[in-house]
């Protein structure tokens, strides 16, 4: 008698699906552990767990990848502007990722990210993106300008 081939895949794919889960509560609680929680964008991140959160980004598994790419602009971290350059760059990755990645490029405020974001807003074909990209490079430049007028 031969084994199910399809329950082996069914319990390889629970498995893979609950050790993404445990990755994902793993960083969480990592992160509020040290104090990510406490209800402030300030907080400034250990190197290292900056670094935790840009392997993150490059997880294979799309919701901590995602997570990982929301913090990273959450908390401004500079070390993930190379990566989520790239995110924000590559045509094959979902609208909705690149999105993120856009976001968090603004919020973090490196020239890097902001030209990536200029030129996305100047020549993308994807709609929704295209609409982002100029939304937030918009506000950035919007608020730049105010920041100059105040110094004056």
């Amino acid at each position: 008698m031969k084994p199910k081939m399809k329950g082996n895949k069914m319990k390889k794919t629970k498995v893979k699906l609950m050790t993404a889960a445990v990755l994902v509560i793993a960083i969480l609680t990592a992160a509020s552990s040290y104090g990510m929680n406490l209800g402030t964008d300030e907080k400034q991140l250990t190197e290292k767990q900056a670094n935790i959160i840009v392997m993150g980004i490059l997880s294979v598994n799309s919701g901590v990848s995602q997570c990982c790419i929301y913090y990273s602009g959450k908390y401004k971290i500079n070390q993930s502007v190379d990566v989520l350059v790239d995110i924000l760059n590559d045509t094959s990755s979902e609208t909705y990722k690149r999105i993120l990645a856009a976001v968090s490029l603004g919020r973090i405020r490196n020239n890097k990210g902001i030209k990536a974001i200029k030129d996305i807003a100047g020549g993308e074909k994807d709609g929704q993106l295209k609409m982002v990209c100029d939304l937030i490079y918009k506000e950035l430049f919007e608020l730049n300008q105010s920041n100059l007028s105040a110094q004056n």
